[in-house]
């Protein structure tokens, strides 16, 4: 097990911003919402989950953290990251799932989420090969909403999190602006990773003044 010292910087170093609720720009400055719980993001100390789950949950809650934002199960049941956390005092409002979940797993994954007491389920990241054009982007979308549609039934909301490749034009269009536009925003909200989204030269407080009320969620 590392010592305290690794295990602060790794926690501090990268991953601190899995679940803040954010509208900061999205209304007067005099009526700014400001950020709400800030959670750790686990795929940050992925390697320390691998070796001691429990463990790791229980030095995250010393550090004074609230709320985890889980990028992975690791094979767990529902029932131990529900003890896990209950253990420690932590939540995990939200927790990251692949892309194929939602074509093969989808209602499972719903279960899942359920019993775990998430209550975001966000699409962590999309394969090259599914995302080479302008029609992939569309059918992300489309897809997006179906599984949206499955998870608001359910109690849950769905979200997309972004890396820098949605900001490099395809064809002359912003593959990201495709997604506002086709994804129902009763459906789909937006995770907003502010590192990515600045990464690709983008401006992300123009992003959350553009689309008020669907960001729940930044990185």
């Amino acid at each position: 097990m590392p010592d305290r010292r690794e295990f602060l910087q790794a926690v501090g170093a990268a991953g601190l911003a899995g679940a803040g609720m954010m509208a900061a720009g999205c209304r007067p400055a005099s009526a700014v919402r400001r950020l709400g719980p800030i959670c750790v993001e686990t795929y940050t100390v992925r390697f320390r989950l691998e070796q001691d789950f429990e463990g790791t949950l229980e030095r995250i809650a010393e550090i004074g953290y609230e709320e985890v934002e889980l990028h992975d199960y690791l094979g767990h049941r529902p029932e131990r990251i529900q003890r896990a956390l209950a253990a420690t005092g932590l939540r995990a409002p939200a927790a990251h799932r692949p892309f194929d979940t939602l074509e093969s797993e989808w209602q499972t994954t719903l279960e899942y989420a359920e019993a775990a007491g998430h209550q975001y389920v966000i699409l962590a990241w999309v394969a090259p090969e599914h995302r080479t054009t302008l029609d992939h982007y569309r059918r992300i979308a489309e897809t997006c909403n179906r599984v949206g549609e499955l998870a608001k039934a359910a109690g849950l909301t769905f979200a997309y999190h972004n890396h820098d490749f949605e900001f490099e034009p395809v064809d002359g269009r912003i593959p990201w602006d495709i997604l506002a536009e086709e994804m129902d925003q009763d459906l789909v909200k937006f995770e907003l990773d502010l590192y990515w989204t600045t990464k690709a030269g983008d401006d992300p407080a123009a992003r959350l003044r553009q689309h008020p009320g669907r960001f729940p969620l930044v990185h």
